[in-house]
């Protein structure tokens, strides 16, 4: 399905299009919404219960509970405070891919 047409270097919508960009916008929301609450179900049935790994019988479908864990993380922003020189002796550039955002 063609969206987008490119004429005279410019960016012309296809009628409608905006109207489908829309749409598909609201259906990504109500299966995100969907799948955080099947997600928060699954986690308070298996709390619930103990089960740690729960599989459908065709084996199409696997959930897995991961418990609660606590790591360490670098607190790189009192680091650059405390010790600036240091901070930007190791700092490195990062190339971050062009994307495009709609709303």
């Amino acid at each position: 399905m063609e969206l987008i047409k490119i004429e005279n270097n410019d960016l012309t919508l296809v009628e409608g299009a905006i109207k489908e960009i829309k749409k598909f916008q609201k259906a990504q929301l109500q299966l995100e919404l969907m799948e955080q609450q099947l997600k928060r179900a699954f986690q308070e049935a298996m709390e619930k219960t103990g089960i740690s790994k729960w599989t459908t019988p065709d084996g199409s479908f696997k959930v897995t509970y991961i418990g609660e864990t606590t790591g360490n993380t670098f607190d790189s922003k009192r680091f650059k405070e405390e010790h600036p020189d240091l901070y930007s002796e190791y700092q490195k550039p990062t190339v971050r891919k062009a994307y495009v955002k709609l709303s």
